[in-house]
């Protein structure tokens, strides 16, 4: 999108992943009329042979945000308060993903651990419906700015999800965005749509907080 890019976005005095992460969130809601499990990459460089933790995008902030986006009977005002606290809740558990402070990787080591089918068996956290839902990734996303020479995509993570690459310069945002084609749930190209639509009312209603 060339409406407007990290300059723009920081104008609002928020993060430009924060901001892109919070809009993806209300978009599969308005598009699926749910939740999304999200997966957005972090890194753990900072470690020795650090790679990769999980910040999980959909919080309570987001949903709440996600819910009253177009309820008409909510002011645009108080919808922006709503914003705004997604935008910390996403900030603050990215920085702890990045502190190594996630609970994916640690989940993950408890899980290697496992030496047999007895010892899975007892193992009930794994086996928990919650657990498993909250694995199944509907939105698998990954930031790769800068973007200037933005390329690639990636597959979704489950049969009925997305795979979502962007990338943000100063004065454009770029995304990709996969499914498979066997899904009878998901649907790229019209995903699409409602990801440009949801950005292009967020970009007026920050036009909107600025001028008062």
């Amino acid at each position: 999108m060339t409406q407007y890019g990290a300059q723009w976005i920081k104008t609002l005095g928020v993060s430009p992943d924060a901001y892109f992460q919070v809009a993806l969130q209300a978009a599969y809601f308005r598009h699926h009329g749910k939740p999304a499990p999200t997966y957005e990459t972090s890194s753990l460089r900072r470690f020795l042979h650090g790679r990769t933790e999980t910040i999980r995008s959909c919080s309570e902030e987001s949903l709440a945000f996600s819910r009253v986006f177009d309820d008409k009977d909510v002011s645009l005002k108080k919808k922006l308060q709503y914003f705004q606290q997604a935008i910390a809740a996403h900030l603050e558990y990215s920085k702890a993903a990045s502190l190594g402070q996630g609970v994916d990787r640690h989940l993950l080591g408890l899980r290697a651990q496992i030496q047999s089918s007895e010892e899975a068996e007892k193992a009930l956290l794994f086996q928990d419906p919650s657990y498993i839902q909250s694995m199944s990734f509907a939105m698998s996303t990954s930031n790769v700015t800068p973007g200037e020479k933005f390329r690639g995509a990636f597959a979704p993570v489950i049969p009925d999800g997305y795979g979502i690459n962007y990338a943000m310069d100063k004065s454009d945002l770029k995304f990709s965005i996969s499914e498979w084609l066997s899904s009878p749930v998901t649907d790229a190209t019209a995903f699409r749509e409602t990801i440009h639509k949801t950005l292009s009312d967020l970009y007026d209603a920050g036009e909107y907080a600025k001028r008062q």
